[in-house]
């Protein structure tokens, strides 16, 4: 699918010039691949592409100009490189900047799209499949050794989880988590000393955030279950998790959304290596961060499977991407992550377990949205959609 799009881009290159074929390609590779993933067949004809093409053209120089995104873009006609006639105008959708684009294609067929207008890239560690803190590998020979056979070439970087954060995003939807005062006493022997909480899918189809991002003040729990936690997502959420993240079931996304679990933790509670898997800090754990002790739990912390003297699930599925301030921990007998996984610390195992990414959500940082995270760059036009 992707080739064909390519060599369609290609085809067009003589009459729309390289700069509308680089500004569309990823919108293009972007959008066949969701095709693929929804298992619909992608059907795209020369015109349709050209015109589309021609909307990434319109909407570029639409954003050239400015220098905030409060600024509403100025409606204009635009004539593309291959003559199609655009016209400019700025849209809004719950209160967020867009363009809406017409393409004339002739003959009387007219083409609608819309992007929303973005302040900046996002963070370039979503785009890519792993990424561990600098020296990790180095510094842990076993881990490098099985990253190699698990054919997971992790790029090295220092991530400062919580400087991603958007420090004037505001969360909203607070009905979606609940407090479960009993989980953490059930599933450890010691409990935990952050309040815990778990998801509410049902508020959140619902009731999404208008904002699209949700705060968890504690651990996050998804409890083990037969079937996965379905979230029904029509616009992309990104949950910030101020404790540690427990998985103990699959979670599956449908709607069209992208989902960010983003795992900060407390200052005052430092994560760990947790190499008994036991879920509490004890003797032979290893430290991964300065301060006082705090919570028996940690914080900023991962587990995929949950900890503990159960078996763990055989199998945890993730459709989303995973950023965890600290160490990320692998219980389960097989962990897939479809979106990008982002350790601030490394990855330790909890028994022979299978790491699988595949890459299949990550996030185009160029040209999508993810709520609640810092943003690079100049304004930029987002993804191009049909409109509605």
């Amino acid at each position: 699918m992707k080739t064909r799009l390519l060599v369609l881009v290609a085809d067009c290159l003589p009459t729309c010039g390289m700069l509308g074929a680089v500004l569309v390609l990823t919108g293009l590779v972007y959008h066949a691949s969701a095709a693929v993933e929804s298992g619909n067949d992608l059907h795209v004809d020369r015109e349709r592409v050209v015109a589309l093409i021609a909307a990434e053209e319109a909407a570029a120089a639409a954003v050239s100009g400015l220098c905030a995104v409060t600024e509403d873009v100025q409606p204009f006609t635009w004539r593309s490189a291959a003559g199609m006639i655009c016209r400019v105008a700025p849209s809004r959708r719950g209160g967020a900047p867009g363009i809406q684009i017409s393409v004339d294609g002739g003959r009387g067929r007219n083409y609608s799209f819309s992007c929303a207008v973005l302040s900046g890239a996002a963070p370039g560690a979503l785009g890519r499949r792993a990424t561990l803190a600098a020296g990790v590998a180095a510094q842990r020979p076993e881990l490098r050794e099985w990253l190699a056979r698990q054919r997971i070439d992790a790029h090295p970087e220092h991530v400062s989880v919580g400087a991603l954060l958007d420090p004037d995003a505001a969360p909203s939807a607070p009905g979606a988590v609940r407090e479960d005062r009993a989980i953490g006493l059930l599933r450890l022997d010691r409990g935990t000393d952050a309040k815990d909480y778990r998801l509410d899918a049902r508020h959140l189809r619902r009731r999404p955030p208008a904002t699209g991002l949700l705060r968890v003040p504690g651990n996050l729990w998804v409890a083990e279950a037969p079937a996965p936690l379905v979230l029904q997502l029509r616009a992309p959420l990104t949950i910030v998790v101020e404790g540690n993240l427990y998985l103990g079931r699959s979670i599956a996304v449908e709607g069209g959304g992208n989902l960010t679990l983003v795992v900060v933790g407390t200052a005052n509670s430092p994560g760990f290596r947790d190499r008994d898997g036991d879920g509490g800090w004890s003797a032979g754990d290893l430290p991964l961060g300065p301060g006082p002790r705090g919570a028996v739990e940690g914080s900023g912390m991962v587990y995929f499977g949950l900890p503990g003297s159960r078996p763990p699930a055989l199998r945890v599925e993730v459709a989303a991407a995973v950023v965890a301030a600290s160490e990320v921990h692998l219980r389960a007998r097989t962990v897939r992550i479809d979106g990008a996984l982002v350790c601030g610390q490394g990855i330790t195992r909890l028994g022979n377990t299978d790491l699988e990414l595949t890459g299949t959500r990550l996030v185009p940082v160029e040209r999508e949205e993810v709520p609640g995270l810092r943003r690079r760059g100049r304004p930029r036009p987002g993804l191009m959609r049909p409109a509605r």
